[in-house]
């Protein structure tokens, strides 16, 4: 690790403390899960047996939303990629935002919930369909990234302004955050995972918002071909599914709402 990355870690760390035992947490569970953490080509091959195309299943169930989100999506990927541009340093992508507005706007969710924010893609897409919903709000919880200097002030980057107001945005990692998300918003609509791809960071987040989400509700998970623990939960629960792609999976059904 180069020089300027722990002098970045230490200014961190020294003005935020209490985020040590969240650092030390990350590198002690991946320790423990060892194997769990790698893909096989077991999970592979039932990933890519039951992939599906995001188009195909939109298009079947509201079409005219999915042309929105491509409208959505095209504004977005230009605007977004001119400020991740000017970075100091490179940050995470933004998964399948064309897909979660889609979802957002399909579902007309009260509450949805998000980890991993990093540049603010999925957040944005997620408080964009709300707003054109004339509903909702949006709980997320990051980690900042610790290796660059000031990492705070680049998660969300690429939010509107606008949009913020209804936006509660934690800093302090899902072990901590998620808690406080759920005593202020005990029922989730739509929760989205982005955050710790360890086989045990995953288990963890589940088991705590699983309780908390609302009848139809849909747990969407990004990076799924990182190892077996999507495969491993929906089938040991006998829980529907849906595969989008090759990384991305949804339990639940994914369905028009009834009216009413």
């Amino acid at each position: 690790m180069q020089p300027t990355n722990w002098l970045n870690i230490t200014k961190f760390l020294f003005r935020n403390p209490a985020r040590f035992g969240v650092l030390a947490g990350k590198v002690a569970a991946r320790v423990a899960d060892g194997a769990k953490n790698e893909a096989t080509d077991s999970s592979i091959g039932w990933i890519e047996r039951n992939s599906q195309d995001a188009a195909a299943i939109a298009l079947t169930i509201a079409p005219e939303l999915w042309e929105e989100a491509g409208e959505f999506a095209a504004t977005m990927n230009a605007r977004g990629t001119a400020i991740v541009d000017k970075l100091p340093f490179k940050i995470g992508g933004g998964g399948d935002y064309r897909f979660l507005y889609w979802l957002v706007r399909l579902y007309q969710p009260r509450v949805v919930v998000e980890t991993g924010v990093a540049a603010g893609w999925t957040s944005q897409a997620i408080l964009s369909a709300l707003s054109k919903n004339g509903q909702g709000e949006l709980h997320s919880s990051d980690f900042p990234y610790f290796r660059v200097s000031d990492p705070e002030k680049y998660v969300g980057c690429v939010v509107d302004a606008e949009l913020k107001q209804k936006w509660n945005l934690h800093l302090d990692g899902d072990a901590k955050a998620l808690p406080k998300i759920l005593e202020a918003a005990p029922e989730i609509d739509i929760f989205h995972y982005d955050s710790d791809k360890s086989y045990s960071g995953r288990a963890t987040a589940i088991s705590l918002i699983r309780p908390h989400l609302r009848a139809g509700g849909l747990i969407v998970m990004d990076d799924i071909v990182d190892n077996s623990w999507f495969q491993d939960y929906v089938e040991r629960e006998k829980l529907p599914f849906t595969i989008i792609g090759k990384r991305v999976g949804v339990i639940g059904t994914i369905a028009k709402p009834s009216a009413g």
